[in-house]
């Protein structure tokens, strides 16, 4: 009888931790996938571009070192932003890095109202652009690996990169962790993201902290309101339609 005890004890002791966590915060780095380069693939398409492009790909490495994202979640809602960087000569190059990797501004996730909102600068306007969670359709796989203690599992889904083209990504999410979110936005997963790659660009959980007090998460209201395709058509009105 006791060893029966002892055994459902340790079978559903993960499940009555979780249970009690509210909240949490994750701080996530940025690497780049198997030292892939962005501006590698141009080399012999347009080597009058690569020259560009490879400058461009130097300084985001090395600056991406510098870089911390912190995700701030409860049971529905969470942000993610850039909080700090080394006070270091590297700081001029993190505009361009964060750019890069699409951590701009602020993500704001609203599981409840299927929402995703992303505020952020663009030539001086302040926009606000909003996404349904539900659009993206994941495609769950077999494939597992540990993550900073975590027993996660890979998702993949092709998702848009701008308003014209499309491409996959990768996600590495655990059920340990029940909690449906992750870096720049990405969501709607049975358990919290631990890594994401979007291109040659990899996000992964650096530090994880748990809470059992529920954190009060922000919406941001700042920016105009607006899909992407609506920014970018207003954008290409006020710069170039004159």
């Amino acid at each position: 009888m006791q060893k029966t005890y002892l055994l459902l004890l340790i079978l559903f002791f993960p499940v009555i931790i979780n249970a009690q966590i509210n909240s949490g915060e994750v701080i996530y780095k940025v690497k780049i996938a198997e030292n892939k380069s962005n501006a590698d693939s141009l080399k012999a398409r347009n080597p009058s571009a690569y020259g560009y492009f490879a400058e461009k790909d130097r300084k985001v490495r090395t600056t991406l070192p510098y870089l911390n994202f912190q995700l701030e979640f409860n049971k529905q809602e969470s942000t993610f932003h850039l909080v700090e960087s080394m006070e270091t000569d590297i700081n001029r190059n993190i505009e361009t890095a964060v750019s890069q990797v699409r951590g701009d501004g602020i993500y704001y996730t609203d599981i409840s109202k299927n929402l995703q909102l992303h505020q952020f600068d663009l030539l001086g306007d302040l926009w606000l652009i909003e996404n349904k969670l539900d659009t993206i359709q994941w495609k769950v796989h077999k494939e597992i690996k540990d993550i900073a203690g975590y027993k996660t599992q890979k998702a993949t889904a092709t998702i848009p990169l701008n308003h014209i083209k499309k491409g996959e990504v990768t996600a590495w999410f655990t059920a340990e962790i029940p909690f449906q979110f992750g870096p720049i936005g990405v969501s709607n997963l049975p358990g919290l993201i631990l890594e994401y790659q979007i291109q040659s660009y990899i996000y992964y959980a650096d530090k994880i902290k748990l809470n059992k007090k529920e954190k009060k998460i922000k919406e941001p209201t700042k920016g105009e309101r607006a899909t992407e395709i609506e920014m970018v058509r207003k954008t290409k009105e006020k710069f170039f339609d004159r």
